[in-house]
């Protein structure tokens, strides 16, 4: 595909992913290029991850790692402080995601500003992308459709679990109704999103045990403040079997922690290379992940806010949060109580 007939891409979701890429896709000089944003939701920028208006649902990552702009990793940082939100002394900081919906939606404000030709923003539902001879048709809800060369899904996840677990409500979904607060509620799930419907119930001022089942029972790790490690793409081991792997990785942590990093370090400077290490990884390799390594992987790198992981820690050692490590078998509903 050439590069004139990308020249009209629609981005289908306005939330973080779709206004970041239509930045930066817009910082290109080329004067026939069109990007359409299109967002069901009454904003764009937030989406479904920065909606939140709960102040205890922070950013899992500090604000110096959370730049909408690559090339300058402290724009967020600077956007804290100009707002008075965050002082230099401060970092790090882990700022609550409704504040990173904010700055989202001024970042795309600046953006539609200074592209009043190139950049259409629709708040419409798209239902279907069909390719066509000359690109793709998006249809929208209202009927009508939109026309381009390239289509890029930024939907996020489903916001409603699947139809076969008619039994679940994801908090602060529209199916969420009033719990009564010294109910017993059993969460599947043990990690961030566990966090947020834990804090969520908190918030509300629930009584009930909480109970929360996944096949480790194990919690995400707090962040921690490291030290920078550099890693050139010629230093990563890339192909092999998962054993091998393993092991030159937990090599790269000892030498890491004995040079006075921890763990961290290395786990965060593996990030730009996630996609590829796993890309070219053999089926079996693929699969002995998944099977074993995963879990343990998640609560590595995806972590939490220090002040967080906290009050998760202080819940479990009080009672107020249970962890259990095991499958689930079978749900059985006897009026309105669930039996797992």
């Amino acid at each position: 595909m050439t590069e004139r007939s990308r020249s009209s891409i629609i981005i289908v979701g306005g939330g973080a992913s779709g206004v970041i890429l239509a930045g930066h896709l817009l910082r290109s000089p080329d004067p026939r290029l069109r990007v359409t944003l299109v967002e069901k939701r009454a904003a764009f920028g937030p989406g479904i991850a920065y909606s939140t208006l709960l102040p205890d649902h922070l950013l899992n990552v500090s604000a110096m790692g959370m730049s909408a702009l690559a090339d300058d990793p402290e724009h967020f940082w600077r956007w804290l402080q100009d707002k008075g939100l965050a002082k230099e002394e401060d970092t790090p900081i882990y700022a609550p995601r409704s504040v990173y919906g904010l700055y989202l939606q001024e970042l795309l404000v600046e953006i539609a500003e200074r592209e009043r030709t190139r950049l259409r923003l629709v708040q419409e539902e798209g239902i279907l992308i069909s390719p066509t001879p000359a690109g793709v048709e998006l249809r929208l809800a209202n009927g009508t459709s939109i026309v381009g060369h390239v289509a890029v899904l930024a939907a996020g996840h489903d916001e409603e679990p699947a139809s076969e677990q008619d039994f679940a409500v994801r908090i602060g979904s529209a199916k969420d109704t009033p719990i009564d607060p010294d109910s017993r509620v059993l969460i599947v799930g043990t990690g961030l999103s566990m966090v947020d419907a834990w804090l969520t119930l908190q918030h509300r001022g629930h009584r009930g045990e909480v109970a929360a089942v996944s096949r480790r029972g194990l919690l995400p790790s707090p962040h921690q403040k490291g030290t920078p490690i550099r890693l050139d793409s010629a230093d990563i081991l890339l192909g092999t079997e998962l054993s091998y792997f393993v092991g030159w990785f937990r090599d790269l942590v000892r030498a890491t922690e004995k040079a006075g990093g921890n763990w961290r370090d290395v786990v965060d400077e593996l990030r730009p290379y996630n996609q590829r290490i796993w890309q070219s990884w053999p089926v079996s390799a693929k699969r002995r992940f998944l099977a074993h390594t995963k879990a343990w992987w998640d609560i590595h790198r995806h972590r939490m806010a220090p002040e967080i992981h906290a009050r998760i820690i202080e819940a479990v050692r009080s009672g107020r949060l249970r962890l259990i490590a095991g499958r689930v078998l079978s749900i059985h509903r006897e009026g309105r109580t669930l039996t797992v």
